[in-house]
């Protein structure tokens, strides 16, 4: 520069091989750039000093070096983002793992899942699947920061883990999981068989029941409510 000041250019890279030089950050990102600083190489060095300033000042190199900048600033971020990610799925996991032992057990007992008062400011019995759950969570940390964040929460949160909805996601996940696991298990038995039986429930209403029952190295049963219209196929397992 005037004055011999030196000045570093970060943009600025040689080929002793050809003993030209480049711009690294258009090289990189720059658009409309010409060849001489991406491609062939600029080796005018009769003129080099005033073609690097005035390539440096230009729109298209002021660009190209901007989004190089940002770039190597966010690749720090990168690692800790995805490791935050990480923890986050790990974290989710955990929760609902608890929850599905809780739906487990309540459905092995053929116990009620909610209660009539599911409100957190409710001091009374909130129902089975909550009221287990807030046992599970005093060992089980991430469930119980999880259900602390849910009753400080001044807003409704977008993902509620306890929702209805979440609960029925979790008994349809365990029903297809259980039921993939029966098929799998009757196509390698040599024997089986199927029951069908019936009765009306207290609202009139046709309810249909199957026990497959096969060999397998051991005897295994299993049995599956369901419901029949009078006028409709049965359904098929």
């Amino acid at each position: 520069m005037p004055g011999n000041k030196h000045v570093r250019r970060d943009w600025l890279s040689y080929s002793i091989v050809n003993d030209k030089i480049y711009c690294h950050s258009c090289i990189v990102f720059g658009r409309n750039v010409k060849k001489a600083w991406v491609k062939d190489g600029f080796s005018a060095w009769h003129k080099a000093i005033e073609c690097m300033t005035l390539h440096e000042i230009s729109e298209a190199q002021v660009s190209a070096a901007l989004k190089l900048k940002l770039r190597q600033t966010a690749l720090p971020i990168i690692p800790l983002m995805r490791e935050n990610e990480l923890q986050n799925k790990m974290y989710n996991r955990e929760i609902v793992k608890a929850l599905i032992d809780v739906s487990l057990f309540l459905a092995q007992n053929c116990v009620a899942f909610r209660g009539h008062r599911e409100s957190w400011s409710n001091i009374g019995n909130q129902g089975n699947f909550l009221e287990l759950t807030k046992i599970i969570s005093k060992y089980s940390s991430p469930l119980a920061s999880y259900l602390e964040s849910l009753k400080n929460s001044v807003e409704k949160p977008e993902i509620n883990f306890t929702s209805k909805l979440r609960q029925n996601q979790i008994i349809n996940s365990i029903s297809t999981s259980i039921k993939a696991r029966i098929k799998e298990e009757l196509k390698d038995a040599k024997f089986f068989s199927v029951s069908m039986d019936s009765t009306f429930d207290l609202s009139r209403k046709e309810q249909i029941s199957f026990i497959v029952r096969y060999v397998q190295g051991r005897i295994g049963e299993f049995f599956r409510p369901g419901k029949m219209n009078q006028t409709g196929p049965a359904p098929q397992i």
